[in-house]
């Protein structure tokens, strides 16, 4: 049969589709912020830099619209 290629693929640097993150997912205690340690807790892959740089106004935790600006999450 013939396949064909969509150009689906897991954002890296993350492994999987299945890393796909949804923000109240990643938001532990609700606050309606994700801060480092919950990000790490759910997309281990994630970098500490790529956090930084989504978190526009350096505040130390991640709005709903900044974590929707890495890779491998979803609001």
């Amino acid at each position: 049969g013939l396949v064909v290629a969509l150009g689906f693929a897991a954002p890296a640097p993350y492994a999987s589709a299945a890393e796909v993150v949804a923000f109240k997912t990643a938001d532990k205690n609700r606050e309606g912020m994700v801060t480092w340690e919950e990000l790490h807790a759910v997309l281990p892959d994630g970098t500490e830099a790529q956090f930084k740089t989504a978190d526009k106004d350096n505040s130390g935790e991640l709005s709903d619209a900044e974590y929707a600006t890495l890779p491998g999450a979803e609001k």
